[in-house]
């Protein structure tokens, strides 16, 4: 039996989104990227004897993997770990367990694993701020204040730092680390915006609509937060019945994550217009995604990674006896570019684990939020909209809808929640033969539910 340690930063999402400004999460993910690099832990372990780093369990940003002689040996080796990760990221959570197996998905899928799932790991949580008499940082309101230095921008006037934002604002990192430089190398051309206004501005050519929506003046954002499901039983069934390349699953599901990224990104880039890339990665690690997008972007990216990523995790679980093949989920938050990201990242995980429920795991789904149009709560009775309904039956009609004159959509948004509603909704379709909104007004279960509000919300972006 081999013992196996696993490390890793937990909630990273929440961690990136401290950071105001698009540079701060950069040099965070770049940060992360590093300290759990190959090259660092193997300086690391040097000195612990006959550790080595886990090959078996591919290579992903923010998780330590390594195998130890044996179980009394975990422990150590998981501290020594936690110990260097806490001193390189001071705000992150971090976590560790240990399980032993013949092989590295065998030890995840029986020991791990459920570990994992009743908490039995070790927790390092990072200093507590609520300290009453600490002052709070000025960049992250997040944590206490280490040091007061000039303003970067004003240096006449000075800032109250953590030690996070300070970590961040000197990590070299920026693009030549993370889930950016992923990204660059695997397409082999691209540059990332400095900031979310840039990013913002991009122009996005998929088709007519995101040409019209995107460009110079737009000051939309499109944030979405995915994540696979099905993905556990993906793994404990490889463990069960054997693959030609068990070893390698880890891996598989990571490279199928970034190619599945790189071919829905491609369908928008538009070189000849800007050399920029219209996406910016948060988090690309194993089967999860972060990215931020120009809001003319969002819908045709999440439709198309969604569709591209389910087919690749389904063909790696083709011969494993699954249940329910394995798919994807997401959220996505449209937001101004100057919203707190922070903010914008926890909409968009709670919009996942409400997609995610809604399916049970069982189907690509997607929940949605404008923060525009929606304001920081979705409607209670909003639909969770599964994949295979939003690109098959639902599409035509809300393109067709989408079609209207703009002016129209804000005449009808407010008949829809008039108190005469159906009357003046009537009367309106009637007279201008608005036969684009008949699908629309009373939910329709095969249209997955959707109503007129939330229809109309959903056409501001959707391309």
């Amino acid at each position: 039996m081999r013992t196996y340690v696993d490390v890793a930063a937990v909630r990273i999402q929440r961690w990136l989104g401290r950071s105001r400004t698009l540079a701060g999460r950069r040099h965070a993910s770049a940060a992360l990227a590093e300290a759990t690099s190959a090259e660092v832990i193997d300086k690391l372990i040097a000195d612990l004897p006959d550790v080595h780093r886990n090959t078996e369990a591919g290579d992903v940003d923010g998780v330590v993997n390594l195998e130890v002689p044996g179980p009394e040996h975990a422990e150590p080796a998981a501290r020594a770990c936690l110990a260097h990760l806490r001193a390189r990221l001071p705000a992150v959570e971090l976590s560790a367990v240990w399980g032993q197996g013949d092989d590295y998905l065998t030890a995840y899928a029986k020991a791990i694993k459920p570990r994992l799932r009743t908490r039995q790991v070790i927790t390092d949580l990072p200093a507590v701020a609520d300290f009453p008499p600490l002052a709070t940082c000025d960049l992250c309101r997040a944590d206490a204040a280490v040091l007061v230095r000039p303003q970067r921008d004003n240096p006449e006037r000075t800032e109250r730092v953590c030690a996070d934002c300070r970590m961040r604002d000197e990590h070299p990192g920026g693009r030549r680390a993370g889930p950016e430089k992923r990204l660059r190398e695997h397409l082999g051309e691209g540059k990332f915006a400095d900031t979310f206004a840039d990013l913002a501005r991009l122009p996005v050519t998929c088709n007519a609509r995101t040409e019209e929506l995107s460009g110079t003046g737009n000051t939309q954002l499109a944030t979405v937060y995915a994540d696979g499901n099905a993905i556990g039983d993906l793994m404990d069934k490889a463990a069960q019945y054997g693959t030609t390349d068990k070893a390698g699953l880890v891996h598989q599901i990571d490279q199928a994550n970034l190619d599945a990224v790189c071919e829905a990104v491609l369908d928008f880039v538009d070189t000849d217009r800007s050399p920029f890339l219209p996406l910016t990665p948060h988090i690309m690690a194993g089967d999860d995604l972060l990215v931020s997008l120009p809001a003319a972007a969002g819908w045709p990216f999440v439709t198309r990674y969604l569709r591209l990523y389910t087919a690749k995790l389904t063909a790696l679980g083709a011969d494993l006896h699954l249940k329910v093949p394995p798919s994807v989920s997401a959220g996505i938050v449209i937001s101004h570019a100057t919203d707190p990201f922070a903010e914008t990242v926890t909409h968009a995980e709670h919009l996942l684990r409400t997609a995610k429920r809604a399916v049970r795991g069982s189907a690509a789904s997607i929940a949605w939020l404008d923060l525009t149009a929606d304001g920081p709560h979705p409607p209670p009775n909003r639909p969770v909209l599964t994949l295979d309904t939003l690109t098959g039956v639902l599409d035509q009609p809300l393109r067709r809808l989408a079609a209207l004159p703009a002016s129209q959509r804000s005449t009808l948004a407010g008949l829809a929640i008039a108190s005469d509603r159906d009357a003046r909704l009537t009367e309106q379709i009637r007279r201008l033969d608005l036969t684009e909104v008949t699908p629309f007004l009373n939910p329709d279960p095969a249209l997955g539910g959707l109503g007129l509000t939330d229809a109309l919300r959903l056409v501001r972006w959707y391309a």
